[in-house]
């Protein structure tokens, strides 16, 4: 390329910077249609393409540049950011790794793909991309907060402490996304008090997380005394996060003059068969708050309950034997549908549920959801068992994916279960639930009932770091993966754990 193109490119870019994406357009077109396979120009082209909404053309002529120049680290480059701006967060990778094979060092492409392997478990390899750019170019914003959530996820305790408190000392720019991130290191590890402490500054984060809290115009109750007083308890985040902090809800009721739960819709029925003193209100926080009277005295988010109850592992035990149950009308009901269906008393009833529902808004919700989940077809191998009836606790969602385990006899429910109360209603009447981390888990352990939780690596901190049991549940046992992704291990323990739950029963029946 000579002088005059290079001076032609320099207006180009140019124009790019001011924002004149269609003059840039027209300017390439122009080029490339006497030179059709230059690189840069194609390269501008598809950046102005993108920036004119025009993705599809985009990457188009990104991938065309990558053809004529495959070992240019900024063709890769921006054909990489313009990928995962797509969405196509695998194709991103890929083309990040060829950018850093050319070029080793460069800072937006480690700081890009570090993220993406972080968002996708991949903590080791994120970790070594951020201290490249911290000892070739020095800090960056958040790149201590990202660099302290690979390192609490690498077990690296001390140095992931030392990272978090470098990023709250002025080195965040989204501090309330960092105490969140802190609070999820420290309550995994058991430190309650300080964790919740952090765990209360989540409400500035609901653009990267789950937390969609009401403003209700009440004052904010900070664990004082409740004596006398209405106490207003509303949710804010999901179905599974309602049951868990709601662990709480009796003792308050005990404490509290009144006590009002505004709950998810799908809750709304079994929250009033359980918390039979309290006032219980549908509640959806984007969509269609609850409606309260005026006559609220002090309002807590469910989230922030614990700091005030939970504070050590020895008050988890107040609520732990269980605080949910369904109504007994229902319980009677799918004790009638699941005689008519398997007349057998004998068989051992065991529930199985292995999807994850994404958090609806959020952008890692789905990825996240699908690690969590374990494909039917690997259940599918707990094969069949004699003695033991398989029943499906999915919803309406995924209820049909049982046609996919025709080994388990799996008999499947979902027309029925319209809200979590006929879930409830049909866990009581079975012996065991295999769940995996989702809503269900949560609802079959607050109910007390016998329940297996089947979890990924990198689990969710509430349910710590290596132990089979967890303080929230007494009736729950934990299994773990030994490696990410590997569920096979998983459903093999399962089944032997299954085998001698169904022995035990046995000769006790026999005894």
């Amino acid at each position: 390329m000579n002088s005059a193109d290079e001076q032609r490119l320099d207006e180009l870019r140019g124009r790019y910077r001011a924002g004149d994406a269609n003059g840039v357009i027209s300017r390439c077109e122009a080029w490339l249609s006497a030179r059709p396979a230059e690189p840069r120009v194609l390269e501008i082209l598809g950046l102005a393409l993108a920036r004119a909404n025009r993705v599809a053309e985009s990457l188009a002529v990104l991938q065309q540049a990558r053809r004529a120049a495959p070992a240019d680290p900024q063709i890769n480059y921006n054909l990489a950011v313009t990928l995962q701006a797509s969405g196509d967060s695998a194709q991103a990778m890929l083309r990040y790794r060829d950018c850093l094979r050319a070029s080793a060092h460069h800072t937006d492409a480690l700081w890009n793909y570090g993220e993406l392997l972080r968002v996708n478990d991949f903590f080791a390899e994120a970790l070594r991309c951020f201290e490249t750019i911290l000892e070739h170019d020095g800090p960056r914003p958040d790149i201590h907060h990202r660099m302290a959530v690979c390192l609490a996820h690498l077990r690296r305790d001390e140095d992931a402490d030392a990272m978090f408190r470098r990023a709250l000392d002025g080195h965040s720019s989204e501090p309330a996304l960092t105490h969140w991130e802190y609070a999820h290191f420290l309550l995994s590890r058991g430190e309650w008090a300080t964790g919740w402490q952090h765990y209360d500054e989540r409400f500035d984060t609901t653009a990267k997380t789950s937390v969609r809290c009401h403003p209700f115009a009440f004052p904010r109750w900070q664990g004082d005394n409740l004596s006398g007083r209405h106490l207003l308890v509303h949710g804010e985040q999901g179905l599974g996060d309602e049951i868990m902090f709601c662990s709480v809800v009796p003792e308050l009721a005990d404490e509290a003059d009144r006590l009002t739960i505004a709950c998810q819709p799908p809750l709304a029925r079994l929250f009033a068969a359980s918390f039979t003193t309290c006032t219980v209100l549908p509640h959806a926080p984007a969509r269609e708050p609850a409606r309260v009277g005026d006559d609220i005295d002090v309002a807590s988010a469910m989230g922030s309950l614990c700091r005030y109850r939970r504070r050590s592992i020895d008050e988890f035990a107040r609520s732990a034997d269980g605080y949910l149950q369904a109504a007994s009308s229902d319980v009677d009901r799918f004790a009638r549908r699941l005689h008519a269906i398997a007349p057998s008393d004998e068989r051992f009833r065991v529930g199985l549920m292995w999807r994850s529902n994404p958090a609806h808004g959020v952008d890692w919700g789905e990825r996240r959801a699908q690690r969590k989940s374990i494909p039917i077809r690997v259940l599918d191998r707990l094969g069949a068992r004699p003695d033991v009836q398989f029943f499906s606790l999915q919803n309406r969602d995924s209820g049909t994916d049982a046609a996919w385990a025709p080994s388990l006899d799996l008999i499947d429910l979902h027309d029925e279960l319209l809200d979590l109360a006929d879930t409830a209603a049909l866990i009581a009447n079975l012996d065991l639930v295999i769940s995996v981390d989702t809503s269900v888990a949560h609802l079959a352990g607050a109910m007390g009932a016998p329940t297996w939780i089947l979890l990924m690596k990198s689990c969710d901190w509430r349910w710590g770091l290596e132990s089979e049991t967890t303080p929230w549940y007494a009736s729950a046992r934990l299994f773990r993966q030994p490696h990410a992704g590997d569920w096979d291990t998983v459903v093999t323990e399962v089944g032997l754990a299954l085998d001698r739950q169904v022995a035990a029963r046995r000769e006790g029946e026999a005894s």
